[in-house]
């Protein structure tokens, strides 16, 4: 979930940059502020860019923990592992944290559908490795999210 979603800002954020550095005689760093580190920057990328939002917009969906993504079953069971120890006030503070990250993962994918778009996206081209890195994390994260027993019992056998 973390490697695809900051996979995807550093693309955005590295292919900027050799942008305005070839724009600009003699090259050299841009001394304005990062267009792709903030939340506006991806505003309408669902519709210049509709795979690398889709991409993004699962990302963000498994670290709100939003079924079937394995950010889902991952928090629930931390959740459950912590009411096992007893420690039911920090499942509880933990949930309620949890629930307070959907608005800021989802905003995310509300910039990228519902506003128009700031940036021409054409620009960008999407090397072969970036989208099988893509690819790759989104695929990973159905599996883990609808086949969590799978790799559960693979971690509950190598404990013992």
């Amino acid at each position: 979930m973390n490697i695809g979603a900051f996979g995807v800002v550093s693309y955005f954020e590295s292919s900027a940059k050799e942008k305005s550095a070839l724009s600009r005689p003699g090259g050299g760093e841009d001394n304005g502020e990062a267009k792709f580190f903030k939340v506006k920057g991806y505003s309408g990328l669902g519709f210049k860019r509709p795979v690398l939002a889709a991409g993004m917009a699962v990302f963000m969906f498994s670290l709100a923990g939003i079924p079937p993504s394995a950010g889902f079953f991952a928090k629930f069971y931390v959740f459950r592992a912590a009411v096992d120890a007893g420690l039911t006030g920090l499942a509880v503070l933990g949930a309620l944290n949890a629930v307070i990250s959907v608005y800021f993962y989802l905003r995310v994918v509300l910039y990228m559908y519902m506003y128009d778009a700031e940036t021409d996206f054409s620009e960008f081209s999407f090397r072969g490795s970036d989208s099988t890195a893509l690819i790759l994390s989104v695929i990973g994260i159905f599996i883990l999210g609808l086949f969590p027993s799978l790799f559960l019992g693979l971690a509950s056998v190598s404990l013992f």
